[in-house]
């Protein structure tokens, strides 16, 4: 359905596929098929799968056929949202804890060195990159100090976060303007 709309209005859509993303190939595949028979731009993925990091090496098929079509990728929070019951009250779910997830997704395709591996793929977070943008000096600062953050990632966190894109789905002016002059 989203193909066929963007056929019958080319000049006022672009889509995205979704993708199986429990099995990597299958999702690869799909994503090939997406690009080159529906004219489809990338795919809308979910922040995690099956709760497995995006950094997860069984998702290297995937990386790899986006890598190749040079596919946009939209990153959307999705499912168990950690710290799970921590935040029931208030609608926190919403507003803490999927910006929360979606920089999880972020801080593990900087550290997980997905962007460095891929750089044909454009990744966009949304909601404004969650928290990703505003903790670019502590993404800097953990590799500075611990040898976890230097485990797969080769350059620094800010050569991968300037790959990132963001949605502008930040409700407040001043945040925009902070992520817009990031």
């Amino acid at each position: 359905e989203i193909a066929a709309t963007v056929r019958r209005h080319p000049d006022r859509f672009v889509g995205l596929a979704t993708l199986p993303m429990q099995d990597p190939q299958a999702a690869a595949d799909e994503l090939r098929r997406a690009m080159t028979k529906l004219d489809l731009r990338g795919a809308q993925i979910g922040s995690n799968v099956n709760g497995r990091n995006l950094d997860d090496p069984a998702l290297e098929p995937v990386w790899e056929a986006a890598n190749a079509f040079s596919a946009f990728i939209l990153v959307h929070p999705h499912g168990d949202i950690v710290p799970g019951d921590r935040l029931k009250s208030y609608y926190m779910r919403n507003f803490v804890g999927l910006p929360f997830e979606t920089t999880v997704a972020g801080a593990a395709l900087v550290f997980g060195g997905v962007l460095e591996r891929y750089p044909g793929i454009t990744f966009c977070l949304c909601h404004g990159g969650g928290f990703v943008p505003y903790q670019a000096g502590r993404f800097q600062h953990a590799l500075n100090v611990r040898g976890e953050a230097k485990a797969r990632l080769k350059g620094t966190p800010q050569e991968s976060l300037r790959r990132l894109h963001y949605d502008s789905i930040v409700h407040s002016t001043r945040t925009l303007g902070f992520l817009i002059d990031s």
